[in-house]
């Protein structure tokens, strides 16, 4: 049991969404002050899985405190990404695939150089330098494809962006914070951050010799994130990237290796939340210093001598043939550990392990516990953790990073979570996690798919820089055959492995309960719609056929003949191996053997060999017929032997094809006593159930055709090259999801008898691009949102709809400017250093992008089979800051029903605190709520606020006339038809100190543990009357020593005042109500064991009213 009581819930924070319905308008403004008795709260839940449909990810969170302030409270928990594990995946302090939420901070994506070096303080913004440009550029297309490039001379200007010195890509700024994400760049024209997508939230900043310090987040509720620097200014912490130093492989030699880049800030820390009444909630971090190693790039160059004699000029080294640079690196980090958390009400401390972690290589510690104190420093409870490591049984070795090899072997596995009751003795059974047996290799080892899963494969001198196809080279004079691979034999295959990408991912979770919840997973797939796209790099998901034609029996015969097959699902070309004895590698007189390929489906193909090697076949599906005809030999030689190999690829799946990562296909929940959930999930479409409905963020681009010109000074007229890279031109994930499935099933058995629901999900396909065109803000806020869902029974062998919902969405203020042009300096060969320069138009495009409509239906069936439909709408309207302005709806009855609110920007500074409001960016509390039917008013109220956003005054609407609404005034709040319902006073720290209601007595409250816990309530007189008749000591309410008969003894001092109802309550800071006593001066005990869970409820004369007795299943082992 987390806590025993309510906190005050306050009208500054609250929503309310459904005011219109309720009798009395003012019900949910009043505030709840006094808590809930422990009994009221639910012992034990069987868990619910959430699950994030559109990505085919279970949402995985292991709850483990909250601390919080009004209005404010930060989940500390434990997630886990069940999208799959990457080779070079590095575990957290708390374990590969797990993340310790705290609340989030705000990081930033370098974009070729700082902004603050250039992009944020230049008048050389990317319109000044794009116009520049085009002054002397030379179109042209690049890689075959619509994009229109251009290639610049190195001028000064050019010069000076290859060295960063100016900056045309502006950096990319998250924050995550109590609900609100999103991105933010740089606008250089009005020198302001915009947001991706538009919110309500305010970015402040702060700089030092015009670097960015710190931030401020400042949420429409009014409050205030602070990073960087504390709110006081006496702490500081971020996280540094400093230079890496780079090892370059290059062809065969190994460069010196350098020191690249800057010292900058990569990451800022929440250090400080303040609420409007400016209760704070306080950050400690340690800063420590991190290693980070890895690949870094890989490229190689391929094309033909022209094109190699064309595109250097003097001083290159020549280059004959395959070119390929490996870049590796090791960075020191600085990056900062939480130490604690904390208010005036408890702290939370974070203490890590005494052992150095095995699988980092500076003094890196794991995460050993979470405990738990008062404000006066009394220990509740404590968390921990238990780990192991996940152990590679390769050493996979790079250059320069020979020393890291042995700590890449080694991964940090979270295997339990303990709770450690106030003794720090008494143990309940724990959170076990199991994982799958595929074992993971080093972390630096090329066994990797296009998207960095395992794929088992042995890769050429452990380079990543895949095959390419033929027909993707620039230049190449070969057969033009599709599967046909440049590099065969030093390309590494990163295609998927479905076996493998499982390698280390979360297999289940055993509850304290006894209880546990198992998920079964499979590869993500894609429709066959993309494969035009995927065209220079080998495909994945292709199933190996083989055909062995040689002499079949030991009677040599001249002639021999064999059929075989080539079905529908052919991929690429044939290769056909030939080993014919006495024939070379080329046609010639003295071969005796001729081979005869035939269509049987196709007879008009026909095609003869007489020769040994190699040769790649351009064959459609169907049945043919090879044969071997050997010259009889007129000098009584032997037969000669012969042996073909003809080898292809076919399609295992004719509609879809393997893509990286992982999608639950099942989950099972069970509680131990005999209660089971079984979900299972469908991902193809439902107008083609074999098609899967999946659509890729990202398209693995490894090739590009581009143009060099010489450097300035040099001969050489430039020319065409082709690079082929390790890792993707453009992204493969966007938000972190490299697919999103616009289709998704749900059957809750597995045998599909029962129930499923089916939902369809957004999807805002903006193309592929096959360039450097992902600069451009993609539109992700628009993916993966709910548009229709529906909910069937299974009756008789077919489904029956029984509710449907279906959701519509809109854009409002769109933006849209081109903020940033790509560009490059390639070290192409040997100390040979190459400009281009690639003008592409990269837009920044944001919006408000938010619920238009709601559509549910409800279907019911009569004992005929007669279907009859419920159907109601709910349209949102929105005012000027994107707040719902107005809902409307048609009730059973037909009536339109309109629920209409105002907020602080909806009127001008005309008092009340609205323009305090709206400075301290309190804009979202409803000022004015009114009701309409058929343009009717039916009722309504008004909220009038404190400088800090707390309701002081409640009015209601009441008129026994049905009058049509008056135009909003923004200069006029109240009107004769709002009479005062409620006054609420309160004390400086944001109390609730009085509730004053028109024409009936008032309440006040006292408050005691140092201001936490409302102690007394009061009726019949005003708080300072009560205080002076009483003579009650406020010091020894607020004493955190003082004892709970102390606490009733001073308490019960309130009850000396006449006329007057009294109910009081004693606290166990942090767990709960350990006495409640009534108007009538009854009392009421509570109990709790050293878990802090409710044990015994107690009479006012010590009878025992009611046990808790907690009994765990036995996990299973």
């Amino acid at each position: 049991m987390k806590k025993m009581y309510f906190l005050i819930i306050l009208l500054q924070g609250l929503v309310l969404s459904g005011f219109g319905q309720s009798q009395n308008p003012s019900s949910g403004v009043i505030p709840k002050v006094m808590p809930s008795t422990p009994e009221v709260a639910a012992l034990a839940k069987f868990i619910d899985i959430p699950m994030g449909y559109s990505t085919g990810t279970p949402v995985i969170n292991i709850p483990i405190h909250s601390i919080g302030i009004k209005d404010v409270s930060i989940p500390i928990s434990l997630n886990y990404n069940t999208s799959g594990i990457r080779v070079d995946e590095a575990a957290t302090w708390v374990g590969l695939g797990w993340n310790l939420n705290l609340g989030g901070n705000i990081s930033r994506i370098v974009k070729s150089a700082p902004d603050e070096l250039s992009y944020m303080n230049t008048t050389k913004t990317t319109e000044y330098l794009m116009n520049e440009m085009y002054q002397h550029k030379i179109a042209i297309n690049t890689n075959n494809s619509n994009n229109h490039m251009s290639s610049c001379t190195c001028t000064q200007t050019e010069e000076d962006l290859a060295n960063n010195i100016l900056d045309a890509q502006p950096d990319v700024f998250m924050f995550n914070l109590l609900g609100y994400s999103g991105k933010f760049t740089w606008n250089q024209l009005t020198h302001q951050f915009d947001q991706t997508p538009f919110s309500n939230v305010k970015i402040e900043y702060s700089t030092d010799n015009d670097w960015i310090k710190s931030f401020k987040l400042i949420l429409p509720n009014g409050v205030k994130a602070y990073y960087g620097i504390s709110k006081d200014g006496l702490r500081v912490s971020n996280e540094y990237n400093n230079p890496n130093n780079i090892t370059t492989y290059f062809d065969g030699n190994s460069s010196q290796s350098l020191n690249v880049g800057y010292s900058y800030i990569t990451g800022w820390s929440l250090l400080s939340i303040e609420n409007s009444i400016g209760e704070t909630i306080e950050f400690e971090y340690e800063s420590v210093l991190a290693k980070n190693f890895g690949r870094m790039s890989e490229m190689s160059v391929m094309g033909t001598a022209s094109s190699y004699n064309n595109a250097y000029g003097q001083g290159c080294a020549p280059i004959t043939g395959f070119n390929l640079r490996a870049s590796f690196f090791n960075q020191n980090i600085i990056k900062p550990i939480i130490l604690s958390i904390s208010t005036k009400e408890t702290k939370v401390v974070f203490s890590r392990s005494n052992s150095i972690r095995e699988d980092v290589f500076i003094n890196e510690r794991s995460l050993e516990k979470i405990s738990i104190y008062t404000f006066n420093d009394k220990f509740i409870k404590r968390f921990k953790f238990t780990y192991d490591y996940l152990l590679s049984n390769d050493s996979t070795s790079l250059w320069g990073l020979e020393a890291y090899s042995n700590t890449a072997r080694k991964r940090l596995r979270l295997l339990r979570l303990q709770e450690v009751d106030s003794n720090d003795s008494g143990i309940i059974p724990a959170y076990k996690f199991s994982y799958t047996l595929v074992a993971l290799p080093n972390r630096l080892s090329a066994s990797q798919d296009y998207w960095g899963y395992f794929n088992g494969k042995i890769q050429y001198n452990n380079f990543l820089t895949p095959k390419t196809d033929v027909t993707c080279i620039q230049g190449y004079s070969g057969l033009p055959y599709k599967g046909l691979y440049h590099n065969e034999n030093t390309g590494a295959d990163r295609t998927i492995d479905t076996s493998l990408c499982y390698a280390g991912i979360l297999k289940k979770i055993e509850y304290p309960t006894g209880g546990f919840t198992e998920y079964f997973y499979e590869s993500n797939q894609a429709p066959l719609l993309a494969d035009a796209i995927v065209n220079c790099v080998e495909r994945s998901g292709l199933l190996k056929r083989d055909v062995y034609f040689g002499m079949q029996n030991n009677t040599p015969t001249y002639y021999y003949s064999q059929n075989f097959t080539i079905a529908s699902g052919k991929y690429g070309v044939v290769k056909m191996t030939s080993d014919l004895q006495g024939c070379l590698q080329n046609m010639n007189s003295s071969c005796r053997i001729s081979i005869t390929l035939e269509g049987i489906s196709d007879p008009t193909y026909q095609n003869t060999f007489s020769m040994s090697g190699i040769q790649y076949l351009n064959l459609i599906s169907g049945e043919y017929k090879i044969s071997a005809t050997i010259d009889p030999n007129p000098n009584n030689e032997e037969i000669p032997f012969f042996n073909v190999h003809l080898t292809w690829k076919e399609q295992v799946d004719p509609y879809n094809f393997p893509i990286g990562g992982l999608r639950v296909k099942k989950i099972i929940s069970s509680d131990n006593i005999g209660n089971t959930i079984k979900r299972s999930f469908s991902y193809n479409l439902f107008i083609n159930d074999s098609v899967s409905s999946g659509f890729l963020t990202g398209i693995p681009t490894h090739v590009i055709n581009t143009f060099f010109e010489p450097l300035t000074g040099e001969t050489g007229n430039g020319g065409f090259l082709t690079k082929v890279v390790s890792n993707s031109h453009v992204p493969l994930s966007e938000e972190g999801r490299t697919i999103i499935y616009s289709n998704v099933k749900e059957y809750y058995d597995d045998q599909k008898e029962s129930f499923k629901n089916e939902y369809k999900f957004s999807v805002d396909f903006d193309g592929y691009s096959e360039g450097f065109q992902e600069l451009t803000t993609k539109k992700t806020w628009r993916d993966g949102l709910l548009i229709n869902k529906k909910s069937y029974i299974k009756t008789d062998n077919n489904y029956l709809i029984v509710n449907e919902e279906n959701n519509e969405f809109g854009e409002f203020d769109t933006s849209q400017y081109r903020y940033a042009f790509v560009y490059s300096r390639e070290n192409i060969g040997v100390n040979c250093n190459q400009m281009q320069l690639l003008n592409n138009n990269c837009f920044f495009r944001s919006e408000w992008y938010l619920p238009i409509s709601t559509t549910t239906k409800n279907y019911s069936y009569d004992a005929n089979g007669n279907q009859k439909i419920l159907s109601s709408t709910l349209t949102n309207t929105y005012n000027s800051k994107h707040f719902i302005a107005k809902t409307t709806t048609t009730n059973s009855e037909g009536k339109l029903i309109e629920n209409n609110i105002w907020y602080p920007d909806d009127y001008n500074n005309i008092g009340y605190n609205l323009d305090q409001l709206k400075t301290k960016n309190i804009i979202q509390n409803p000022i004015k709520q009114e009701t309409w039917v058929n343009n009717k008013i039916k009722s309504g109220n008004i909220i009038l606020y404190n400088a800090n956003g707390q309701p002081e005054s409640v009015y209601n609407y009441e008129n026994n006339l049905l009058i049509n609404p008056p135009t909003h005034d923004p200069n006029t709040i109240l009107n004769n038809n709002y009479n005062l319902k409620h006054n609420i006073n309160y004390f400086a720290d944001g109390n609730v100190k009085e509730l004053l209601k028109t024409n009936d007595i008032p309440e006040c409250y006292f408050w005691g543990y140092n201001n936490q816990y409302p102690v007394a309530k009061v009726i019949g007189k005003p708080y300072d009357v009560v205080l002076s008749l009483s003579g009650i000591d406020i010091n020894i309410l607020n004493n955190p020593n003082t004892t709970d008969i102390a606490m009733r003894t001073e308490l019960a001092k309130l009850r000396n005042v006449s006329d007057c109802l009294v109910t009081s309550y004693t606290y166990k800071p942090l767990v709960g109500i350990t006495s409640e006593t009534d108007p009538q001066g009854k009392t009421i005990y509570y109990e709790y064991d050293s878990f802090n869970r409710l044990k015994l409820i107690r009479d006012k004369d010590n009878n025992i009213l009611k046990t808790f007795d907690y009994k765990y299943q036995q996990q299973q082992n």
